[in-house]
């Protein structure tokens, strides 16, 4: 606004140019608001220049008025001071609440209001708070309590933001898996006749990821289990708590403490017991802990077995602890439950540390001696060994002495048998021919004589008379 001044000051005027306001009061103190383009007289008038207020689309102008009451106006827009209602005016930053959050924003007057964004709020006057979003993926559920009392369940995947207006409480749990070979025990309440609540009992088998109805619960079992040493032969009350069942075979390890024989030796007992749970609602029905009817049915009949034996005899007679006959009381104890009893082995026992010292002792020296006597017998064995391949070897090379003299003897023989045919065939060509000789009328004897006057010596004696030949020959030297 530019002012000017004429006739020495008399006349002022003021130029109120186009997008401007002033306010002008005169001297009745009346208020008169005036928009530009436009040339005001004030003489004798006050004149004030009225500001502009602008707000974009994510701011608010604030606005309070002169009766008290407080206004945000949400931008865009174009707010201009007011002097005969307004009091004041600002401009400030919304409250920018981002797609896919939730807010609650309380008001001064207590009213609560939950915003969705996308969304822009006035900061003033009111509480704004974010609210959490919950989550839950395929292995999770959503719970939540409502202010009325009643609760739901919501499977995952899920999710939902927390509503101050209608919800005490929400959770993201996780649901219980349950793999193949385990149940879940599960009770649910449910209205029954004249108000009375009913509980039913289902078993829900795996594998699955089990989501609990808001009017559910899980068994919570509470059974005897290892004491956390070094030995898993030794069970504690309500040692092992879970709610997953297993259903498939299993076995138990325990050692039956405090055994006394007939002649008051005190050993352990070391058992490893095969089961398997074969009607689970009948365990359920009859026994709060299998495990510990087990141990207690066990070391009833081992103390039997034991009591009417003595030490040593105990100890040759363990192998009977293999057998289901010798646990009668375990096997009805079992079978009443809903169990099964497959197999039992004996792990071996432990005596008091003097005996187990003395027992040990003797061990030692029967089983050097059953060494010593396993050695001296190997060395009986291999010198029964050498003697038995020398004999064997010997009766080899006789056999094939044997083998080389018949050969001998057969080729002797055939020689033999050779040498004879030739000199028959030869004696038989020689009397075929003297045979033809004699047909042919030669004196074979003078043949003979002729064909042999190789000899150093003849003596022929002819005649045909009979008589007496004395014949004296007298080597010469």
């Amino acid at each position: 606004v530019s002012t000017q001044s004429t006739w020495g000051g008399l006349l002022t005027f003021s130029t109120v140019n186009d997008g401007e306001r002033v306010a002008v009061w005169d001297r009745q103190g009346r208020l008169t608001i005036i928009n530009g383009p436009r040339r005001v007289h004030h003489f004798r008038k006050e004149v004030r220049n009225l500001l502009q207020h602008t707000a974009t689309s994510t701011q608010y102008v604030i606005v309070k008025y002169k009766d008290g009451r407080r206004e945000s106006i949400k931008g865009p827009t174009v707010m201009w001071d007011d002097p005969w209602n307004i009091e004041r005016i600002h401009v400030e930053e919304a409250y920018t609440v981002p797609a896919g959050k939730y807010v609650s924003v309380l008001a001064p007057d207590g009213t609560l209001s939950i915003v969705n964004g996308p969304a822009a709020l006035p900061r003033i006057d009111n509480k704004i708070q974010d609210l959490a979003l919950y989550t839950a993926d395929e292995y999770q559920y959503i719970s939540i309590q409502y202010l009325d009392g009643h609760k739901e369940h919501h499977p995952g995947p899920a999710s939902t933001f927390y509503d101050p207006t209608r919800h005490a409480k929400v959770e993201v749990q996780k649901a219980t898996i349950v793999n193949s070979g385990e149940v879940l025990v599960v009770y649910q309440q449910e209205a029954g006749k004249e108000g009375q609540a009913n509980v039913r009992r289902r078993i829900v088998k795996g594998p699955v990821a089990h989501v609990p109805r808001p009017d559910e619960w899980i068994h919570q079992f509470s059974w005897h289990g290892r004491d956390h040493t070094k030995d898993p032969g030794n069970k504690k009350p309500n040692a092992l708590n879970f709610s997953k069942l297993r259903v498939v075979p299993d076995q138990l390890y325990y050692n039956v403490h405090d055994v006394r024989t007939s002649d008051d030796t005190l050993i352990t007992c070391q058992l490893m017991v095969f089961y398997e749970l074969a009607d689970i609602d009948q365990m359920l029905e009859r026994t709060l802990d299998p495990i510990g009817d087990f141990i207690n049915a066990l070391s009833a009949d081992v103390i039997s077995f034991a009591v009417g034996l003595p030490y040593e005899t105990f100890c040759e007679r363990t192998s009977h602890l293999n057998e289901l006959k010798t646990f009668p009381q375990l096997l009805e104890r079992a079978k009443s439950i809903g169990y099964q009893i497959t197999k039992i082995v004996y792990r071996g026992y432990r005596a008091s540390t003097e005996l187990q010292a003395m027992h040990d002792s003797a061990i030692q020296t029967r089983t050097k001696l059953h060494l010593e006597e396993e050695t001296e017998e190997k060395r009986h064995k291999l010198e029964d060994l050498r003697i038995h391949k020398e004999a064997e070897r010997q009766k080899k090379k006789q056999g094939i002495e044997q083998a080389e003299r018949e050969h001998l003897n057969d080729i002797s023989r055939r020689e033999h048998e050779e040498r004879m045919r030739q000199l028959k065939s030869q004696h038989e060509e020689e009397l075929r021919h003297l045979q033809q000789l004699k047909s042919l009328g030669v004196d074979l004897t003078k043949f003979l004589v002729a064909t042999n006057q190789s000899s150093a010596k003849v003596i022929q004696v002819e005649g045909g008379h009979e008589g007496n030949l004395h014949l004296h020959v007298k080597e010469s030297s």
